[in-house]
């Protein structure tokens, strides 16, 4: 489980989905709140535990301001997932009112609180959790009589195509939900009343920006970020990796950072690493965050479509994609749509675009990324006080 704490403090339920992309997201709101807060979490899955103590720094984060957590694994509540498996192929109009009933006893809330010792659900002011969580639980918590607010957030920094396929018998069940930017509003309202939907961008970045002063190293960097098989230009960079870090060795006092994709393995790219790291000083892999990886590049290089490319641009570092095939040459992301990262379509044109980034930093291509970056993500009105009264607003 986790550490107990006797204080009477009114408590935070933490849901998480996937890992440790929505702590990541949601941390320095949820530091803000654990001093007034008692937070506890609940893991849906035993990966997505694994996911987030998995990334040293944000699970001893996490580890500081959460009081008690529980995991739902594949053996929990055995009887009414049983009961529920075999109602589920059965389909007599007769039996539906015991089907619905099983289906509730199974994702009744009251068994996850009693897991995390809450005396009452009476005691949980909020529910957090991100906002592609579609679970049954969700939607019983919102109608108890006496519930949290269920707030829905970010579960990356990525903002959500409003061409993104929809389906339109999924509902979001809650009281508010935040987005990063205006433009996902018309792709959210489809699951939640629109009045409900706030954009706040990444209070995270927020906070990086006032900090930081960007100063590079004199010795340049560029970071690659290798992204998942099914996005645009993997292939094609499997395929030609030996071609692209020949190519990064020859660059004089520059030094090369690998970041391969969590939870993806290729055997072939991972011998390949293996050889350059093994064979020159400069070329290094790690598992660090991306995030702070960042902090001292002078470029970016990642897939089209991925979340990493916003990182690059916290600290004011061009981004870039690896060449793209001609397979995908015509494909329009909504990263290049904003404006937030730019293609390469051969590798001459690769090799043209990395010179630009490292030595002619001020060109009007980057300051663009950088304008677009702002526009879209840092939301200056939504500082953390603001969106600590959003919450505060939903208890009148």
């Amino acid at each position: 489980m986790g550490k107990s704490n006797k204080k009477m403090k009114k408590k935070i339920l933490l849901i998480v989905r996937r890992g440790f992309l929505e702590f990541e997201y949601f941390q320095t709101i949820l530091k803000d709140l654990s001093l007034e807060f008692e937070i506890n979490t609940i893991f849906l899955n035993n990966r997505s535990y694994e996911n987030l103590k998995s990334k040293t720094e944000l699970f001893e984060e996490w580890q500081k301001i959460n009081n008690n957590f529980f995991i739902q694994k594949k053996f929990h509540f055995p009887i009414y997932k049983i009961i529920n498996h075999i109602l589920q192929k059965l389909n007599f109009r007769i039996i539906n009112n015991f089907k619905n009933k099983i289906n509730y006893d199974l994702h009744d809330p009251t068994k996850l609180i009693n897991k995390l010792d809450i005396g009452s659900i009476k005691d949980i002011e909020y529910l957090f959790t991100e906002y592609n969580n579609f679970s049954i639980w969700i939607k019983n918590f919102y109608y108890l009589k006496d519930r949290p607010k269920i707030i829905f957030f970010p579960s990356s920094p990525q903002i959500i195509s409003n061409t993104k396929k929809i389906n339109k018998n999924k509902k979001l069940y809650g009281d508010l939900l935040l987005t990063i930017s205006d433009k996902e509003k018309n792709y959210w309202k489809n699951f939640i009343d629109k009045k409900k939907i706030k954009s706040i961008g990444v209070p995270q970045f927020n906070e990086i920006r006032k900090k930081n002063k960007t100063q590079k190293s004199k010795k340049k960097t560029i970071l690659l970020a290798i992204g998942q098989p099914a996005q645009p230009g993997y292939k094609y960079f499997i395929n030609h990796a030996e071609e692209i870090f020949d190519y990064f060795i020859k660059l004089k006092n520059i030094k090369i950072i690998v970041k391969t994709h969590p939870f993806v393995y290729s055997k072939k790219l991972d011998t390949l690493i293996n050889k350059y790291k093994n064979k020159y000083k400069n070329f290094i892999e790690s598992k660090k965050l991306i995030i702070n990886l960042c902090k001292d590049i002078n470029l970016l290089i990642c897939n089209l479509v991925t979340s990493s490319a916003i990182y690059g641009l916290v600290y004011k570092s061009p981004v870039i994609s690896f060449p793209i095939d001609k397979e995908n040459i015509k494909v329009l992301n909504y990263n290049e749509e904003l404006g937030l990262i730019k293609r390469t379509n051969s590798i001459e044109d690769f090799k043209e675009k990395i010179n630009l980034a490292l030595y002619r930093t001020n060109s009007r291509l980057w300051l663009n990324q950088q304008k677009n970056f702002k526009k879209y993500f840092l939301k200056r009105s939504y500082s953390k006080k603001k969106i600590l009264r959003l919450f505060e607003e939903l208890k009148t």
